[in-house]
């Protein structure tokens, strides 16, 4: 990726994708650290109902389902994180909106997360021609509501009794 000065900039997108079925694959190395990573921050990504909570869940059928939409963060040439886009409005050639969830390694929390977040931000809306993309986050993840608050995100709703959380 590189800025308007055509400038490299630090950090990638990488779109992962998986059809088992017609043989598709591209940037499958990273699935290992995806699943890895995603295991570890389940319950910041995942409400009661997922799927991915229920022993024997096939994670490669989630991301093949997710495919293309699912991209690896390389920061400086490092894995650092991945994010998906889901519930999308719109077609692959005209996206109004789609929500964004994103998982970060530990150590790139903080300026490097923002910076990544708003490099994506700004992916979504000049490459992909996004209009609009949405967050939806637990209320306990404050985290992720500073930063995307920081990141431009304006607060549309709170959306009560929506799900479960830990049985709440």
């Amino acid at each position: 990726m590189s800025n308007l000065c055509g400038q490299k900039l630090p950090v990638e997108f990488k779109t992962v994708i998986l059809n088992r079925n017609l043989g598709i694959y591209k940037n499958i190395e990273f699935l290992v650290k995806i699943k890895k990573l995603y295991e570890k921050y389940i319950d910041n990504l995942e409400d009661d109902f997922s799927p991915l909570r229920r022993q024997n869940y096939d994670f490669l059928k989630f991301l093949e389902e997710h495919s293309p939409c699912i991209y690896v963060i390389s920061y400086r040439n490092n894995f650092c994180g991945f994010i998906t886009l889901e519930n999308i409005i719109g077609n692959q050639n005209n996206i109004y909106s789609a929500e964004i969830s994103i998982c970060i390694k530990r150590k790139y929390w903080g300026k490097i997360a923002l910076y990544i977040a708003q490099a994506f931000k700004k992916y979504c809306f000049q490459i992909l021609k996004i209009t609009k993309l949405k967050a939806l986050i637990y209320p306990q993840n404050k985290l992720v509501r500073r930063l995307l608050t920081e990141c431009g995100f304006k607060k549309e709703a709170v959306l009560l009794s929506e799900t479960l959380k830990n049985g709440n």
